[in-house]
């Protein structure tokens, strides 16, 4: 539906992409960024470059047909950056982003959420996920399926990327299952918000 030459391209990421490198995520630990030990401790709000993420949407509304720019790019199989990110070539119209908390509640007060994860959480969202959600043109929001309902998906995932990748195992059923847990029940009071 885009004109190529007036309007641009469309482009779709998940925040996924733009998650911290391992090695910064591991520094995310002591401050209870720690699903488990073995356990990916990606997913919370803080967890992601969001950095990046904010120079390329200034790239998306700046952008040309001559545009080069250099998006996120992450693979959940090794639970890292890859070397190589994703190059979009030419101006950008649309830029489609997903996530599992895009457009969240962020006008929370922190200083009334309990001291600990979720205040973190709390905190990370309003000073540096606010100002993204904010730009959001709109939001289609759809029902979850049951926690339950959600680790069996996210097993499933896991064992089909296993069978394309033999040689890299990643993570154990326990630690997805912790991993599933810590992204919606450790770091977000969901019955209060």
């Amino acid at each position: 539906l885009l004109d190529y030459e007036k309007d641009g391209q469309a482009v779709s990421r998940s925040i996924d992409d733009y998650y911290k490198t391992k090695a910064e995520r591991e520094k995310m630990r002591c401050f209870g960024y720690d699903a488990a030990p073995g356990a990916s401790n990606r997913g919370p709000a803080g967890t992601h470059n969001i950095n990046w993420l904010r120079r390329n949407i200034k790239e998306f509304d700046a952008s040309r047909t001559d545009s080069v720019i250099e998006l996120g790019n992450f693979d959940k199989g090794i639970d890292d950056q890859l070397d190589e990110p994703m190059i979009v070539k030419g101006k950008v119209g649309v830029f489609l982003l997903d996530g599992v908390f895009v457009g969240c509640n962020t006008n929370i007060n922190p200083d009334e959420v309990p001291e600990g994860f979720r205040r973190i959480i709390a905190r990370e969202l309003r000073e540096n996920y606010k100002p993204i959600f904010e730009r959001l043109d709109a939001l289609w929001a759809f029902d979850i399926v049951s926690l339950e309902e959600m680790k069996q998906e996210r097993l499933q995932q896991e064992r089909l990327r296993r069978m394309k990748e033999p040689d890299n195992p990643g993570m154990t059923d326990e630690q997805i299952l912790r991993l599933v847990d810590y992204v919606y029940l450790d770091s977000w009071d969901w019955e209060s918000t």
